[in-house]
Formats: structure tokens, C-alpha cells, sequence
């Protein structure tokens, strides 16, 4: 089994340089037949995004791989670990930026330092992982919850040169289901806890999903 996506999106131009994005990504499910009631999976993912007259760019390269572990024969549940790393580059074209302290006391002056970034390309290496527990007790209903950590290295990540501007790390939490209501109706309830640093978020809804038809079966 295996899967290709490839996204772009061109917005705001009308607002000076608008957001340009592209990405692309490939996953394939390997040794299925070999392990039986388990797998494993893996995946690429390239992306691309600039915007602004900085031509603020950042550029992310992630390969991710993971492991699907039947919980009992009849694969109702899976336990699957997952973990990702890649590389992050930024990027920023400081001739197109203008800051106060070009300013001389009369007019703009190009020349003079502008004395705010000092680096114009970033470089670093980023590293998550995570735990999905899925199951399925009949036809009409599915729970899934999973735990994961993202930034895990906490890269550098400024064009200021302080080492200590890093990001931090990222603990999510998801637990979420489909429940069935009739034949054509069905409730999704979701829940996400995020925390990074000092910052936190807590997400409560639900999806409701209705099928327009029902799939015919004939002998």
C-alpha cells in the first residue's frame, strides 16, 4: 500500500508578497504479509513556505517511520509508535528590510547597519515521536487516543545569535471516536490538550457525519 499528496496554496498577494506554500509527501505500508497482523510504515515529507518582501522562507525535509502492533487476533486494536526527525531550514533577505536605526536623523539611509539580525540562515536538526492506541469493539464505533512529543532536541531558532531562543518542546494529547446514531448518521467527538512551554490549549468539540447513500450489495 502506498500514498502520494502534493498541496499548494498562493493567498494574500494582493497584501503585499503573499504566502506561497508548496508541500509534498509519500507513505507506503511495508512487511504486512511477512509480520502477519502487524506492520510497519513509512513516510516523506518535504514542504516549503515563503512569504513577506523578507522572502521569509522556511523549509522542512521530515522522514517518519512507525510501527503497528496488533493487540489481539481479531485486529481490533492497534498499539503503534511512531517517531520523526528532519532537517528545518529558515531563511530571510534582509536588503528588502527597513529598521530604525537606518535612520540618521534625516532621512533613510541604506547603508548604515541595521544593527537587528545578524544571521539570515538557519539550519537544525528536529526530532518528535508518539503513541496511538486505536480500537474498534463493533461496526459502530471506533476510539482512538495517542500521546505525542514534538521538538524534542528544543533547536535553536532565531536569527538573533542567543543560543538560548530554542524552541520548546510540544506535548499533545488526543482522544477522540466515532460513535454510529443510525445507518446514515454518525457523532465524532474530539479532545486535544496542548502544551509548550509556558503556553497551553485545550480543544472540546465534535463532527457529526451523515452519508447522502447507502452502498447497494448484490449476489
Amino acid at each position: 500500500d502506498y500514498r502520494f499528496i502534493i498541496n499548494y496554496k498562493d493567498q494574500w498577494n494582493n497584501f503585499t508578497k503573499g504566502y506561497k506554500t508548496f508541500s509534498a509527501s509519500a507513505d507506503v505500508t511495508l512487511l504486512r504479509k511477512k509480520l502477519k497482523n502487524d506492520f510497519i510504515g513509512c513516510g516523506l515529507v518535504l514542504s516549503r513556505d515563503e512569504a513577506g518582501d523578507s522572502g521569509f522562507g522556511t523549509t522542512w525535509v521530515n522522514f517518519s517511520t512507525s510501527y503497528h502492533k496488533a493487540l489481539d487476533y481479531l485486529k481490533k486494536q492497534y498499539l503503534t509508535f511512531g517517531i520523526q526527525g528532519g532537517l528545518i531550514q529558515q531563511g530571510i533577505s534582509n536588503s528588502d528590510l527597513i529598521w530604525d536605526t537606518q535612520w540618521n536623523g534625516n532621512d533613510y539611509d541604506p547603508t548604515l547597519s541595521s544593527g537587528n539580525i545578524t544571521m539570515t540562515n538557519i539550519k537544525v536538526f528536529d526530532l518528535s515521536t508518539g503513541i496511538l492506541w486505536y480500537y474498534i469493539p463493533n461496526s459502530d464505533a471506533s476510539i482512538v487516543s495517542a500521546i505525542g512529543i514534538s521538538h524534542i532536541t528544543s533547536p535553536y531558532h532565531s536569527f538573533y545569535e542567543i543560543k538560548s531562543l530554542r524552541l520548546y518542546r510540544k506535548l499533545s494529547i488526543y482522544l477522540g471516536g466515532e460513535f454510529a446514531l443510525n445507518n446514515s448518521v454518525s457523532v465524532l467527538p474530539i479532545g486535544i490538550f496542548i502544551k509548550q512551554g509556558p503556553s497551553q490549549e485545550i480543544n472540546v468539540g465534535a463532527y457529526v457525519k451523515y452519508k447522502i447513500s447507502q452502498g447497494s450489495e448484490s449476489d
